[in-house]
């Protein structure tokens, strides 16, 4: 994995390329956490399956995770892609894609599928990232930015108990705040906080797995222990305890 640095961290979170071992027996399940955000994703190798539905070699857009979703990967299993910061896809598709492969702007398809025939052709992870990175820099310099105001919400509320009082942080009423969102990211304020507040609580549990979970829950910006097992369960399709234990079990 990549996180660039420079003009593309302001549009890429991070690019990245896996492989599975052909020698391991069977498939592997995983959850890809939500985070708010959209992607790409190159299936460089056998048919994989994304919430138990199958897609052959080729390029998969991911629109923006509300919730997390799983993904088995077959033996010899070969992907790599990127993924967006918050509100980016929108001006790159052409549109908000919502669900799983929606049609975007047929020449950014296009372009996308020439790059998915590129990276088969490689083998190295580093090459495969190297590609897409210049790749990136050159088709995201006529891709408009989200506006200045969001960018300054979305930072804003990484740490802000009540969105409410966002308004007064931003060049944004609540309803002018309320519509950026659900035409950049088609979703509210409180459910990116939701999904924010859930995906940090998950990154603290791994940096920490000592933690105790009361204090975690206050910390994080629950009610209590059980709102977080909530809503963890909800967005995350784990608990905590449960997450702990695939910590602690890695």
């Amino acid at each position: 994995m990549f996180r660039p640095k420079g003009r593309l961290a302001d549009t890429i979170q991070a690019l990245w390329s896996a492989s599975l071992d052909g020698q391991s027996a069977g498939s592997m399940t995983r959850w890809l956490q939500a985070d708010g955000c959209s992607g790409v994703l190159f299936n460089l190798g056998p048919p994989l399956r994304l919430d138990g539905k199958q897609y052959e070699a080729g390029m998969i857009i991911l629109p923006v995770s509300k919730v997390a979703r799983s993904i088995t990967l077959p033996a010899k299993a070969q992907l790599a892609g990127f993924r967006f910061l918050p509100g980016v896809s929108t001006g790159f598709f052409g549109t908000l894609p919502r669900n799983t492969n929606d049609s975007i702007d047929p020449q950014r398809n296009h372009q996308l599928q020439l790059l998915c025939q590129q990276l088969q052709e490689l083998r190295g992870q580093q090459s495969r990232i190297i590609v897409m990175y210049k790749w990136l820099q050159h088709s995201l310099s006529a891709v408009d930015s989200p506006p200045q105001s969001f960018t300054q919400a979305i930072n804003f509320m990484q740490y802000a108990k009540d969105i409410g009082l966002l308004s007064n942080k931003v060049a944004l009423s609540q309803r002018q705040l309320e519509r950026h969102f659900q035409q950049l990211m088609g979703m509210t304020p409180k459910q990116w906080q939701r999904t924010l507040r859930v995906k940090m609580t998950l990154k603290a549990l791994k940096n920490q797995p000592t933690v105790d979970l009361a204090e975690l829950a206050l910390s994080q910006g629950f009610s209590d222990q059980a709102h977080m097992t909530r809503e963890c369960k909800s967005i995350a399709k784990i608990t905590p305890k449960q997450y702990l234990l695939l910590v602690l079990s890695a």
